[in-house]
């Protein structure tokens, strides 16, 4: 039997991406297995990381393993297959799924859930002048950058936020924070 297809019996569920979504529902598969599923996940990251506590990492309060989840543990407890990979491609018609990495993958269902990335390219001048939080990975890791920048030549300097939700206020707070801490400023 050609091992890259599910068996006769078996339905496969693919889930791309550890957005928040998919963790539910591989929390709940784990819970509550359904009898002749195949789930999969597949994921460029491995530890996705959970939005809500993004202002908390800025601000130095969480650190990268507080605030992300580890996608291989939480797969292994639920019973559901890992493949740790970037998709780069889908072919409907055909029911696959093409990987980097691997052979591709055929589905019954198919999920994508590879979290929120804003267009900057859509926004003149946002892509060379600014960063978008989210992948957040991307975000906190320019962060780290600006704060060494700081750190090496301390000078006033101005930092935008564009956005007016809460989660907007939330990281602009945050970098305050952070950045005061990190270069020794009362606030």
């Amino acid at each position: 039997m050609d091992k890259s297809q599910p068996a006769p019996h078996t339905k496969q569920l693919l889930l791309i991406g550890g957005g928040h979504s998919h963790l539910s529902v591989i929390k709940q598969l784990g819970m509550q297995p359904i009898a002749g599923l195949q789930v999969t996940v597949i994921s460029k990251d491995i530890h996705t990381p959970y939005s809500g506590m993004v202002p908390g990492m800025i601000a130095g309060h969480y650190t990268h393993n507080d605030a992300h989840i580890d996608l291989r543990k939480l797969c292994e407890v639920s019973g559901i297959s890992l493949i740790h990979d970037q998709v780069t491609g889908i072919d409907p018609e055909q029911q696959r799924v093409f990987c980097a990495q691997r052979p591709s993958l055929p589905y019954h269902w198919l999920s994508i859930n590879i979290g929120s990335q804003p267009a900057l390219k859509n926004i003149s001048g946002a892509e060379s002048t600014g960063t978008a939080v989210k992948p957040i990975s991307t975000f906190i890791s320019h962060w780290q950058t600006v704060l060494e920048t700081c750190r090496i030549n301390p000078q006033p300097r101005t930092i935008a936020i564009v956005g007016g939700g809460a989660a907007s206020v939330e990281v602009a707070l945050a970098c305050q924070f952070q950045a005061q801490k990190e270069l020794g400023v009362n606030s």
